[in-house]
């Protein structure tokens, strides 16, 4: 899934030409910029929003979001009797020295629902089971991956209805969008991780793991969290997923029943 991944950029320059597309070595001639990934802002080049499109379609990836470990792991933490998935999943990349996502929490982007849902973040890799050697999917502590605040769900849920409350008067479209009058750029909650920890977190920590490949991380529809700044000395692009699930039956937010496309401004 990895190599597939990279192979579709690597005709646009982004990787290192002496390094395989497993590995996923930005190249150093290239601006981080140029390279960012969803989340931020994006090149607005052709063939670059194409290779993004061609990365949501491969067989690769469509058997990754089916596994049955993955399905039935959701279906043993909710109790649910069975999960669906929402059809719009998002493939996203750190790029060393580009900016990473900012602070916010999911139900910002998915007000257009009811139900409850349950988002798992998929760290994707190329790998060899049962050895300890770092391998090139995994996602150490300067890596790049999640961090998230700390005991942060009820400061979410509150977050949003106040955003909620604020948002009344305005049409419906506009009542669910995470980019409305009330929004910030990007619908974040902050900019900066560290001040918004002390201030409207008042104190909370913010917690960070050393990721490695196998790793799904399960969180709460309001948990606050943001990425860590790609580091990785050796210029590792981090690559993950994110995947969103509902009860079968529930009241999910339909603008997420479509695949991911530039086009649908989530």
């Amino acid at each position: 899934m990895r190599e597939a991944y990279f192979e579709t950029f690597r005709p646009l320059g982004m990787l290192h030409p002496s390094h395989s597309s497993r590995e996923a070595i930005f190249s150093k001639d290239q601006d981080p910029v140029k390279f960012q990934g969803l989340g931020a802002e994006l090149n607005t080049e052709d063939a670059y929003r194409k290779a993004l499109h061609e990365a949501h379609e491969t067989p690769q990836y469509e058997i990754l979001v089916q596994h049955p470990a993955l399905r039935n792991f959701v279906r043993h933490l909710t109790g649910w009797e069975k999960e669906f998935l929402l059809p719009r999943t998002m493939l996203r990349r750190n790029v060393p020295g580009a900016a990473a996502t900012v602070t916010h929490y999911d139900k910002i982007f998915l007000r257009g629902g009811s139900a409850d849902f349950l988002t798992a973040w998929v760290p994707i890799a190329a790998i060899n089971y049962g050895t300890n050697i770092s391998q090139p999917g995994d996602c150490p502590l300067h890596g790049g991956g999640l961090a998230y605040l700390s005991n942060s769900p009820s400061l979410g849920n509150a977050t949003e209805t106040s955003f909620s409350t604020a948002a009344a008067c305005l049409p419906p479209s506009e009542r669910v969008s995470a980019f409305n009058t009330n929004m910030a750029a990007f619908g974040a909650l902050a900019q900066n991780a560290a001040e918004y920890a002390a201030n409207e977190g008042e104190g909370r920590k913010w917690l960070v793991a050393d990721y490695k490949a196998g790793d799904v991380v399960f969180h709460d529809q309001y948990m606050i969290h943001c990425v860590v700044r790609n580091e990785d000395k050796e210029g590792r692009i981090r690559l993950s997923t994110d995947l969103r699930f509902v009860e079968e039956g529930g009241d999910w937010d339909r603008r997420w029943g479509k695949a991911w496309s530039v086009e649908d401004r989530l």
